[in-house]
């Protein structure tokens, strides 16, 4: 198992499930126009649900419990993503604005 540390924070293996998960969902789904994996998201793909990518199941509950506090954490924010009322959008982080 690699240790892999984002922001400060050591993921557990099931937290970066469910980072891969919403990188991978929102690079394919967000309709983002320059994200990719060696380019920044431009910010002007949609906001989608976190129900959209975690179903209304036990596990998805608790994927998106772990999809919180990965944004509580800041994991989400170093990896130019958004999470607002529900809803998750890949960011540049020039386009951050202090929400706390």
């Amino acid at each position: 198992m690699t240790n892999i540390t984002i922001a400060g924070h050591s993921m557990t293996n099931r937290e970066t499930e469910v980072l891969d998960a919403i990188v991978n969902y929102l690079r394919k789904n967000s309709g983002d126009s320059s994200t990719g994996e060696n380019t920044s998201p431009s910010g002007d793909g949609r906001f989608i649900p976190l129900t959209e990518i975690f179903q209304r199941t036990n596990i998805g509950t608790s994927s998106r419990r772990i999809a919180y506090r990965l944004d509580a954490l800041g994991v989400l924010r170093a990896c130019e993503i958004s999470l607002i009322r529900g809803t998750v959008r890949l960011e540049p982080s020039s386009l951050w604005k202090d929400r706390r």
